[in-house]
């Protein structure tokens, strides 16, 4: 297996935000994000480091892996729904005339 000259530790210095000089848009620090500020798209790249982390360093990191993939599921699941709720209510508009 080949080498990889990557460190965990590194990366998280180098992408760690600095909690006194970066703010979002509406003025809030980066710590006081609501779920609500995270995007499937975020949760997707964490999801994929987390995956090379648990590949190098071990399953002592599984149990993040394990609540991204849930997060990324359970995103899935409520889109769904929300398709069924609209195709429901849109049949129900369209026989109503």
């Amino acid at each position: 297996m080949a080498t990889l000259d990557w460190n965990v530790e590194d990366y998280l210095k180098r992408h760690r935000p600095s909690i006194n000089t970066k703010r979002q848009q509406t003025g809030r620090r980066i710590n006081q994000l609501s779920k609500e500020d995270i995007t499937l798209d975020d949760i997707i790249n964490a999801y994929e480091v987390v995956a090379r982390i648990v590949t190098i360093y071990g399953d002592i990191y599984l149990p993040i892996f394990e609540r991204l993939h849930r997060e990324i599921e359970e995103h899935k699941m409520k889109n769904k729904m929300l398709n069924i709720a609209k195709d429901i209510s849109c049949r129900k508009l369209s026989t109503d005339k």
